[in-house]
């Protein structure tokens, strides 16, 4: 079999693949390209020569991709950002960047560093853009696919060479709940007895609380699960109900009037993480925008601790 000359693809047959791929529409592609209809024809017919497979195939006025085609969509993403660094300046200037950024987050790590980091883009980087995205707190798709350059999560990455992690701040788990209705459950047959309130990020109902409480021989009675810890928060108030959560993501809930104590039971202090994909570690813009995070996190929590 005849070894296909790689070097006969260019930047240009990487996007063109990409858009038809994403469009479905060898037209739409050509649109976007700024070129006519042929042109990209050509171009696929060129490719199509080159990788010795169809790549796309009609199905009524689009076209679909065939099985090498989607095969090759994550090698061609990821050339088309390599390609995007190499062009890249070599310094960066946040006076005078035009760049967006995107980091995907929860509501809470949000609201904890986001503001900060807003006011020294405003002040820094006036023509730099960022948009925030509610992230899955595992979802690490969108840094492959360089639809984010950050993920704040509190969970570690997955074990892989692809991902680069640094920890922004710990947090310490406390128990929250409402004075004005019930007494600190400051004791584990306190904390027990008590009626549970949680916030659940999977499936599994059995979070590392009653993990913990089983490895004592104990269990909790929990009668709510919220979808995220203000959500959880905002349902303390007026009820007799307690929950364990992160201290430092709970500011709003203390300031609506809740109480806390230290939880009875041990449990290990959670860390917020930053990750990244590993392409963008050497980019000048990346490195800036990860530094202003870092720096923002050690400013507003002394340290990461």
């Amino acid at each position: 079999m005849q070894k296909m000359n790689y070097l006969g693809l260019d930047g240009r047959a990487l996007m063109m693949l990409k858009l038809i791929h994403e469009c479905g529409s060898v037209t739409q592609a050509a649109q976007m390209l700024g070129v006519n209809q042929s042109t990209v024809s050509h171009g696929l017919e060129r490719v199509r020569g080159l990788l010795g497979d169809p790549l796309f195939v009609k199905a009524g006025r689009n076209v679909v991709p065939t099985e090498r085609m989607d095969a090759l969509m994550p090698m061609v993403e990821d050339l088309l950002q390599t390609l995007a660094l190499i062009g890249e300046p070599a310094s960066f200037d946040p006076s005078t960047a035009t760049n967006r950024f995107v980091i995907d987050c929860r509501d809470e790590d949000h609201n904890l560093l986001i503001p900060s980091v807003i006011k020294r883009l405003r002040q820094e980087a006036p023509g730099v853009t960022l948009r925030c995205r509610l992230s899955h707190r595992h979802e690490v798709a969108s840094l492959v696919d360089g639809e984010a350059d950050l993920l704040f999560t509190p969970l570690p990455p997955p074990d892989s060479h692809e991902f680069v992690a640094q920890t922004l701040f710990k947090d310490e788990f406390v128990v929250f709940y409402d004075p004005k209705t019930r007494e600190a459950p400051d004791t584990l047959e306190k904390y027990i007895a008590a009626s549970h309130a949680n916030m659940l990020i999977s499936a599994d109902e059995t979070t590392f609380i009653d993990r913990a409480l089983a490895e004592l021989g104990h269990k909790r009675q929990t009668v709510y699960s919220a979808p995220s810890f203000n959500a959880l928060a905002a349902t303390l108030p007026g009820t007799d109900l307690i929950a364990t959560m992160p201290r430092k993501l709970i500011c709003a809930g203390v300031k609506s009037g809740l109480a806390s104590c230290k939880c009875p039971v041990p449990v290990v202090d959670v860390g917020i993480n930053a990750i990244w994909h590993i392409r963008n570690r050497t980019s000048p813009a990346h490195k800036w925008l990860r530094d202003l995070v870092v720096s923002e996190a050690q400013a507003r929590f002394g340290g990461w601790y």
